[in-house]
Order: structure tokens, then C-alpha cells, then sequence
């Protein structure tokens, strides 16, 4: 009776092990999924003194796409086409606008506002979350030559056999 028990929980697990591994994934994907996977949200790492001290260089904000902005918001950008470094994401707050006639935006570091009237379609998304400092442990993973030394010491401490 005991091997139909085990044979029987087993049967169980796993189905119900799959179904919370979709779940969870379904979850992530639906709050987390970057925007190019089809997702809402962009993760942006804060470059820059512009937005002190609501957010730091090194900080990571996760932006996501909002029916509507508004005054206050923190939004993230692109600089549009045909200005001076289009393309370029952007971190910073409206101070006024609309999204008909595009958004007065500003860091809160600065006295001026930017010279682009960011419209929706310009629009990345408005700060969701945001992990302080994250972001450096981000570009730190980025590094091609830390990868390669994370990598070889893993091949050696699977080699290395404890005596």
C-alpha cells in the first residue's frame, strides 16, 4: 500500500509542479514581459544626475505603458527622429502638456525643460517600479569578461572533485 501511495503522489506532483511553473510564467509574462517580447514593461537602467533625488544613477526602473499620462508622472521616452541623438531613451517628469499638443518634460535636477514635446506614441512607459542601485548589478552582468570568469570558475568547481 505504501509504493501506491508514493506512485500516487508522484502522479500528482508533477502535473501540479507543471501547472505552477505555467502559472507563475503566465504571471510574469503578463506584469514583467519586456516590450519587445511582446510584453508592457521597459527596464531601463538611470544614467545621470537629471532626476536626484527621486532616482540615481545605477537605480533600474521598470516603465509600463499607461492608457494615459499625466502632470507629475515620471515617464520614459525617446528622443524623436531627426533631433540630436534620436532614439535616445530619456527619464523624466512631466510638468505640463498634453498628449494632443505632447508633454513638457523636466528632471528634477534641472531648471530648464527638455527641448522634445514627447507625444504618447513617443512614449515608452511612466515608472512602475523602481530598484535602487539594481541597475549596476545589471551592467556588471553585462560584462563579457566577468561572464567569461563566472563561467571558467563554474567548469573548474565542477571539475574539482573535494578529496
Amino acid at each position: 500500500m505504501a509504493g501506491f501511495r508514493t506512485l500516487r503522489s508522484s502522479r500528482v506532483r508533477r502535473p501540479l509542479g507543471a501547472a505552477a511553473f505555467v502559472a507563475a510564467l503566465a504571471g510574469w509574462f503578463s506584469l514583467l514581459a519586456p516590450q519587445f517580447a511582446g510584453g508592457s514593461s521597459a527596464y531601463l537602467v538611470v544614467s545621470g544626475i537629471s532626476m536626484q533625488p527621486t532616482l540615481h544613477s545605477g537605480d533600474l526602473v521598470i516603465a509600463r505603458r499607461a492608457r494615459r499620462y499625466r502632470v507629475g508622472d515620471v515617464i520614459a521616452y525617446r528622443v524623436p527622429e531627426h533631433a540630436v541623438g534620436a532614439g535616445t531613451l530619456i527619464i523624466h517628469r512631466i510638468v505640463r502638456g498634453s498628449a494632443r499638443t505632447g508633454f513638457v518634460t523636466r528632471g528634477d535636477n534641472r531648471s530648464g525643460s527638455d527641448p522634445w514635446r514627447p507625444t504618447p506614441r513617443q512614449i515608452v512607459g511612466k515608472t512602475w517600479i523602481y530598484l535602487p542601485r539594481l541597475g549596476l548589478v545589471l551592467a556588471l552582468l553585462r560584462m563579457r569578461l566577468l561572464i567569461a570568469a563566472f563561467g571558467a570558475l563554474a567548469v573548474f568547481l565542477y571539475l574539482v572533485e573535494p578529496p
